[in-house]
């Protein structure tokens, strides 16, 4: 399997999400080979639709970490959208994301017999490959393949919407702060509040 590797850039912040270039097209990567506009367009319109193509983390297919949303071709390359499952290594690669330690992405996929051709100089020109996945990356090997942003929804994020929804602040802040466990702590709070306000009402 080819793998060919790209850097991200313009990392800001919901949903777990990334966008950017998996793959360059038209420039020569540190391999001497140069991907085509319209190599990866078969993978897809076939295999995108059907969830073949994986995210995975650093080539490893052990670790996939999740699936595209999005995947395209236009001048630049090949562009993509890529959602983080909520997995142990999901988080890692979410935090390295948001702090910039990995910043690229790479491409892995398989060339057929008649999928490139070499130019004047020599370089091969890849024309059709089958993309098998691409993945979050330390090093690239094509300086155009980048994230160019990744979304995590922030804690006050949440909080509004959940005020919004007719949460009180205390609630709010509470799912924020330990997920529907908070919840349940907070109303089970209430309720022994509100005990505790009718026994000294039956008092009175």
């Amino acid at each position: 399997m080819e793998i060919k590797s790209f850097t991200l850039k313009d990392v800001e912040l919901d949903e777990r999400t990334f966008t950017g270039y998996a793959a360059g097209y038209g420039n020569e990567d540190s391999d001497g080979d140069i991907i085509m506009r319209g190599a990866f367009a078969e993978s897809i319109a076939n295999d995108f639709p059907r969830k073949k193509i994986k995210i995975l983390w650093q080539h490893n297919s052990s670790e996939p970490i999740g699936l595209p949303l999005e995947m395209s071709e236009d001048e630049k390359g090949l562009y993509v959208k890529g959602k983080i499952s909520k997995t142990e290594r999901g988080d890692e690669a979410m935090e390295l994301l948001r702090d910039g330690v990995i910043d690229s992405m790479s491409v892995g996929f398989m060339i057929p017999k008649d999928g490139y051709e070499y130019n004047d100089d020599g370089k091969r020109m890849i024309t059709k490959g089958r993309l098998m996945e691409f993945s979050l990356v330390t090093f690239p090997a094509n300086e155009q393949a980048v994230v160019q942003s990744v979304k995590e929804v922030s804690e006050r994020e949440i909080e509004r919407v959940l005020r919004e929804a007719g949460c009180s602040r205390t609630i709010a802040k509470s799912i924020v702060a330990n997920g529907v466990k908070g919840l349940r702590d907070a109303e089970r709070e209430a309720k022994e509040l509100m005990d505790l306000i009718n026994e000294l009402k039956g008092l009175v």
